[in-house]
């Protein structure tokens, strides 16, 4: 992953000039040449913080254009037969927007998240061997054992909650580090309900199942990711607890059990395939 712009400036820079406009200056920075798309779009990133001057915060000055020049020598490309270089050089012009200038629509609402909820259902079959069919009138434990084909089943809830977020210039590592880990502390949607709720799913019953990425490049170079995050969650105590239908009496807490890993020398070990995690790289601040 690209490191920080901010440790790539050169020295001798920034560059400030002050006139009756007011101020402007130059940034100069030394970035591997197959980067130099991320770091301008991250300069003219219209909406984001780092469009802004960092010498002087809160005067308005903003970078309007971003000069790319090419260092080293260069060679042909394997692929497309155009020049590749080692580096490259970014030269960021910083002023104050005159009221003539494109401005970004400061009103207008940008969108962040979106969430999709989708309900699922499995069907588990009961062990039937303490099952019988109704005698009317009789004793129940006299009626006939239920066949194997005749077992029952009870439904499991479940949700495939999917968290949309839009505008991102870099994936963060545990997108692909966590996946196939469960929540460690419980799991809040942004959708709120009437008296002001919102759909919790308790700790460890929430299973991250990856991301989806969508990448975007602009005409001007700028370069933004929409990433959709896939969570599942599960009707049980935790995804390290499993359905034993033979144990099944009536209540949720009978049907999910522990399993315990036995070695020969008889020791034995709780079987947890699934670990928990801090997803808070993952979820919006």
């Amino acid at each position: 992953m690209p490191v920080a712009l901010e440790t790539l400036e050169n020295v001798g820079s920034p560059v400030e000039t002050w006139t009756s406009a007011g101020l402007t200056a130059t940034r100069t920075f030394t970035v591997p040449w197959n980067d130099r798309y991320y770091y301008c779009g991250q300069l003219r990133n219209l909406l984001g913080a780092e469009r802004y001057y960092p010498y002087r915060p809160g005067w308005g000055c903003v970078c309007q254009s971003v000069q790319v020049n090419p260092l080293g020598r260069g060679w042909p490309s394997a692929t497309s037969g155009l020049l590749d270089y080692d580096k490259a050089e970014l030269i960021a012009y910083y002023s104050v927007p005159a009221l003539s200038d494109p401005q970004p629509d400061p009103i207008a609402p940008q969108q962040m998240i979106s969430e999709t909820f989708e309900p699922t259902v499995e069907f588990l079959t009961l062990d039937a061997t303490n099952l019988r069919w109704a005698v009317l009138g009789g004793d129940p434990a006299e009626g006939a054992t239920l066949g194997a084909a005749e077992a029952p089943g009870v439904q499991l809830h479940g949700c495939v909650y999917t968290l949309r977020r839009y505008g991102l210039t870099q994936l963060h590592p545990d997108m692909d580090a966590l996946v196939g880990t469960i929540n460690a502390v419980p799991l809040q949607s942004r959708q709120v309900y009437s008296g002001g709720s919102r759909r919790t799913w308790a700790a460890h019953t929430v299973l991250y199942s990856g991301c989806v990425v969508e990448r975007s490049v602009m005409d001007d170079g700028t370069t933004t990711l929409q990433v959709d995050l896939r969570f599942v969650w599960r009707q049980c105590p935790s995804w390290n607890k499993f359905p034993r239908p033979a144990a099944y009496a009536g209540t949720w807490d009978s049907l999910w059990q522990d399993i315990y890993r036995v070695s020969p020398g008889g020791s034995s070990s709780l079987f947890k395939p699934y670990t928990a995690a801090n997803w808070a790289n993952l979820l919006p601040a």
